[in-house]
């Protein structure tokens, strides 16, 4: 966890994986880092602060892959499955094959960052 949250934050220097992937986050809650490691305490409306969202209207496709990490491999249906690869021969997909220990892969579409436009003092 810590070697993607690094990384990460060095390809992405303007933000922060403070969060694993399968865990939600919203805009207007609040909490702290710990280890890089988003953790909630409380939200902007519990605690009765107002504040406006833009919401970005562009969408951006992020890509990483650890230096030397990883292979990743696109298959079409009906090709003949990449070796170790889960899928059949009927079945489209993509087949990543790691190469080290504590390599990263991340692909994200039409990603949107929403922003706090004003916090009340």
């Amino acid at each position: 966890m810590k070697t993607y949250l690094q990384e990460l934050k060095t390809r992405f220097s303007k933000y922060r994986a403070t969060w694993v992937p399968d865990k939600q986050v919203r805009i207007g809650w609040v909490g702290t880092l710990e280890d890089n490691v988003f953790t909630l305490r409380t939200t902007l409306d519990d605690e009765g602060i107002p504040y406006r969202v833009v919401e970005d209207e562009s969408e951006a496709d992020w890509d990483y892959q650890s230096e030397g990490g990883s292979t990743i491999t696109a298959k079409l249906a009906g090709e003949a499955s990449p070796p170790g690869s889960q899928l059949g021969q009927a079945d489209a997909g993509f087949s990543i094959q790691f190469n080290r220990e504590k390599a990263t892969v991340l692909k994200l579409g039409k990603v949107k960052v929403h922003q706090i436009l004003n916090l009340a003092a």
